[in-house]
């Protein structure tokens, strides 16, 4: 008689399979950009979230669309340049140019 092992999954690991080609569809090269925002970003701008990433241009890089409150966007602008320079450590590539923000009045 021959016994069946079955590998379990985490809910982590089988989100990520699930959501990858949500992600596509939206823009996003990878699903770690929506996964792991608050580790990228911090947990200041955690409720900050990013909503699609327009394609890369020849003069450039692609534009990250990211939705904010209005008062936690004015002071994102000014960590611009941190952001951008934690995702490009995070990934290792530098895709991503510029980030621009959405005003959301709710939270």
């Amino acid at each position: 008689m021959r016994r069946i092992y079955y590998q379990y999954k985490t809910v982590g690991q089988s989100l990520r399979e699930v959501v990858a080609p949500i992600c596509k569809r939206q823009g996003f090269f990878r699903a770690e950009l929506l996964l792991d925002w608050e580790k990228i970003v911090g947990a200041d701008f955690a409720v900050c979230k990013p909503v699609r990433l327009s394609p890369g241009s020849f003069k450039g890089g692609s534009v990250l669309y990211v939705s904010a409150p209005q008062a936690v966007a004015v002071q994102m602008v000014y960590l611009v340049p941190v952001i951008l320079e934690r995702i490009r450590m995070y990934f290792g590539t530098n895709t991503i140019s510029e980030i621009k923000f959405i005003n959301r009045w709710r939270l």
